[in-house]
């Protein structure tokens, strides 16, 4: 915005940052991951365990690859993080080997209690950058504020229009972290007390008890979902689909951030890239974004090289950006990220992270918008993971969900929505994992008082009898 008003010289952690027009082509950026940085400013790892991160991160790698839902351009975007959030809910309602099961995919120790606690830790840590609509939100970028500022006090009409129009914009579109949960069940289905209670201490999780028959209830998730992605998924399912379910568990993730250095819009243009397609290489112009700065470059493995872009004015999140050193088919850049391979990208990161060993950069990076369908979710978790038990027809053992013990997760799904351009990157995914009972419901034991009876009215702890009676025939229940 205000392009030719402000060209922000600024420092991450000291290093200047300059603008500039590039010469380099960019191939391809397939992953695209937000994590926190570790210059002084930021907010301290340890606030999250080893332990959570890495397991959230390989369960996330497995089942990015596992994913067979693409655009139809071939692109795959998926948030794990969100899809986890909703196992790691379920989790809490499994016994036996479901549990199992569940442990093995989400890598989980078994400790139920220490899984619980790093999961409120990280959700706690994300959501301490909530998006609130505060035009001082740390994911703004200097050049934003700065333009801010200088229209309120030394702009022209349009300017201080145009200001208006980003400060009606940051609180219909917020910048920050969204990370909410939710667990939906029909007003018949019994849900233990206790599973709740964890969810709402460990996962602030909503509940609602809604008739799940009733058309309504899709409508009301619905509206949950675009709620906390502030539109962005307007709609997760529908009235048919709620209608065969007994319960539904909910994650929603949104994540708006200005670049810490933004694009010049001019420095846009129309770029060959280059993909594959029914086997062969081709080319195809898109719109690139250019810019010149000191970034974070990883260049040390054979096959990889990656770069970190910050977000915001402390640099506390980035999309790193990994790019094969050959042009080489999207599955098989795919097969080459690894678990271990992220990590080895991230640590290399961290070394070239510091302000001295940044290195002067020309980037390409193409402009994006995409959303899509995660829509065989279901059957990723169960036949690629094995999540097998949970999803067959017989159900898993969710006896600490429910005092109907077996249920069946019978559907899966995940929405996701991308905006990456100049000025930042706005992102948001919707989760939602639907069950049914598959063993019938305790029947309640009948005790229909129509007959003859008796009663006291009674003190409960000692028995102390207050009043006594015998009734042969109700009488006067009409004007009781």
């Amino acid at each position: 915005m205000f392009d030719g008003v402000y060209r922000r010289l600024a420092t991450i952690c000291g290093v200047e940052h300059m603008g500039g027009i590039v010469k380099f082509n960019y191939l391809l950026a397939v992953a695209a991951t937000v994590a926190s940085t570790v210059c002084s400013h930021s907010i301290a790892r340890s606030a999250l365990s080893d332990e959570t991160v890495q397991a959230a991160n390989q369960m996330g790698i497995e089942l990015f690859n596992a994913v067979e839902d693409r655009s139809k351009l071939g692109n795959k975007f998926v948030s794990p993080l969100s899809v986890n959030l909703a196992l790691q809910m379920l989790y809490n309602g499994t016994e036996g080997t479901t549990k199992t099961e569940f442990e093995n995919v989400l890598h989980l120790s078994g400790d139920r209690n220490a899984t619980n606690a790093g999961n409120k830790a990280m959700i706690d840590l994300l959501n301490s950058y909530r998006a609130t609509g505060a035009l001082d939100h740390p994911f703004m970028s200097g050049k934003t504020l700065w333009a801010l500022e200088h229209a309120a006090q030394h702009g022209t009409e349009a300017q201080k229009k145009e200001a208006e129009a980003v400060k009606q914009k940051a609180k219909d579109e917020p910048y920050g972290i969204i990370i909410a949960n939710s667990f939906w069940a029909d007003e018949n289905f019994p849900v233990l007390p206790s599973f709740t209670k964890t969810l709402a201490t460990f996962y602030s999780a909503e509940g609602f008890n809604r008739d799940f028959r009733d058309e309504k209830t899709a409508s009301d998730i619905n509206a949950w979902a675009s709620k906390n992605t502030f539109g962005k998924i307007k709609e997760i399912t529908d009235a048919k689909t709620v209608k065969t379910l007994d319960n539904a568990t909910l994650n929603a993730t949104y994540f708006k951030a200005d670049w810490t250095f933004e694009f010049e819009k001019r420095s846009t243009q129309n770029l060959p890239f280059t993909y594959h397609e029914g086997g062969r290489a081709q080319k195809k112009d898109v719109s690139t974004m250019a810019d010149a700065g000191h970034y974070a470059l990883y260049d040390k493995d054979v096959s990889l090289r990656a770069i970190a872009l910050p977000y915001g004015q402390s640099g506390d999140f980035e999309m790193v950006v990994i790019l094969p050193k050959a042009v080489v088919p999207v599955a098989q850049l795919e097969r080459m990220l690894t678990a271990d391979k992220l990590r080895s990208i991230q640590k290399g990161l961290n070394i070239v992270r510091a302000p001295e060993k940044r290195v002067y950069t020309d980037l390409h990076l193409p402009k994006l918008k995409m959303e899509t369908s995660l829509d065989k979710l279901a059957d990723t978790l169960k036949d690629s993971l094995g999540m097998v038990e949970a999803f067959s027809d017989a159900g898993g053992n969710f006896s600490s969900l429910t005092p109907v013990g077996q249920m069946s997760l019978a559907t899966a799904i995940q929405k996701t929505y991308l905006v990456v351009n100049e000025q930042g990157t706005v992102a948001a995914a919707v989760t939602m994992i639907g069950a049914v009972a598959t063993s019938a419901p305790p029947q309640p034991i009948p005790f229909h008082v129509d007959h003859p009876y008796a009663f006291v009215i009674q003190h409960a702890k000692s028995g102390l009898v207050l009043f006594q009676g015998t009734i042969n025939l109700p009488e006067g229940g009409e004007g009781a």
